[in-house]
């Protein structure tokens, strides 16, 4: 019996995230006990990944459990972080003999991880952001910096979501793995609504899903709608917030665009009734470190509908040539929402070699079933 604790930095009930599927999947299996990791909650909805806003339930017959805190702070700051950091500390010397394994997503977190290397637990490092990249401020960067390599390099097994970061691990740590991420086949099957009667006489839809972070092109989507505002049988959906959220929304206003719809966050549980009614996602990435070192969940979620997705050449997308349509420009990303509009069967035919993608090689039952093999690696 494997003893799990993942320990990710996120709430259950935030933002689902890798952590999350990863939990659930390992949790199914007969021979683990996971426990997921709750930071302490904050009251600040700005922040839906330590805020408290969806109830997802744990599946019947799986072996998982939520270590919960039980206080709820007012806002995210110095004094939570160190707060946060000491309760942890902590509450993992309490459970110091309740978990063999520790797979730890959140850097900031060297305490725990100091903690479990001398308690001998076997420590997984998920790596799936250039975190350093992630802050502006210079002397934080150089912190994470160091604890980015801390990880790397004292983790007995590093996991990689892109190829950028594989090959910075492998400079310091020899048990490293490219797995980058994917969906849960069951969302397809859970919320899937019938296409042919849902889509009946409404209009095309352009979607994006995910966090409108700072290395999301804003621009580009509002140029691109822009250049549609006098058709009426087409739209832009955005789903998420993130930082550039309300940049976006003052710049929709700046320049008259109509033909734009911005529906904030939206739950896991109920993204998939939207993206149900996308005819072409987005992906439109500025490139940069942070975007080259990202393996986009939004990316497998839009194939599991059968989408073609319209992308920037990023590092990690550019494997993806004969499934993926480029453009690094809102003329570009225009062009292609056009052929795409006044070519059904070509709409259809990308869509399906995405789902092709998801169903036969980027799919959490794949997945969990490499992660067995890693943590039972030298056992």
């Amino acid at each position: 019996m494997t003893k799990i604790i993942i320990y990710s930095g996120l709430v259950w009930n935030g933002i689902w995230s890798h952590s999350h599927e990863l939990a659930k999947g390992l949790a199914g299996r007969p021979d683990n006990i996971v426990k997921y990791f709750n930071v302490v909650s904050i009251k600040d909805t700005s922040r839906p990944n330590l805020c408290e806003t969806a109830d997802y339930k744990i599946p019947d017959k799986c072996n998982l459990e939520i270590v919960r805190h039980g206080k709820i702070i007012d806002n995210f700051g110095i004094l939570y972080m160190i707060y946060t950091q000491l309760w942890s500390f902590f509450k993992f010397f309490q459970l110091r003999n309740e978990y063999d394994v520790l797979i730890v997503y959140n850097v900031y977190d060297w305490l725990v991880f100091f903690q479990a290397k001398m308690f001998g637990k076997k420590v997984v490092f998920m790596y799936a952001d250039d975190y350093p990249e992630l802050t502006p401020n210079i002397l934080f960067k150089g912190y994470l910096t160091f604890t980015t390599w801390l990880f790397t390099r004292f983790s007995d097994t590093v996991v990689c979501t892109a190829k950028v970061l594989y090959k910075k691990a492998g400079k310091v740590n020899n048990e490293v793995y490219y797995l980058p991420n994917c969906v849960n086949m069951d969302d397809y099957r859970e919320y899937h609504c019938d296409l042919e009667s849902g889509n009946k006489n409404k209009k095309f839809i352009v979607g994006f899903l995910g966090n409108l972070g700072k290395w999301v092109d804003i621009y580009r989507i509002m140029l691109t709608a822009k250049h549609f505002e006098n058709d009426d049988d087409i739209e832009f959906w955005i789903i998420g917030e993130g930082e550039r959220y309300y940049e976006l929304k003052q710049l929709i206003k700046k320049n008259h665009v109509s033909n734009m719809k911005m529906f904030g966050y939206v739950s896991h549980d109920k993204v998939y009734q939207y993206l149900n009614q996308f005819d072409v996602a987005i992906i439109p990435f500025i490139i940069n470190k942070i975007s080259n070192s990202v393996s986009p969940v939004k990316l497998f979620e839009y194939w599991l509908y059968k989408l073609p997705v319209i992308v920037s050449r990023t590092e990690e997308l550019k494997q993806f040539t004969d499934v993926l349509l480029f453009a690094d420009s809102s003329v570009t990303m225009t062009e292609w929402i056009q052929l795409l509009r006044n070519n059904d069967d070509k709409l259809k035919e990308i869509g399906k070699n995405g789902f092709n993608l998801v169903k036969y090689k980027y799919n959490w039952k794949i997945t969990i079933m490499i992660y067995e093999k890693l943590l039972r690696r030298g056992d």
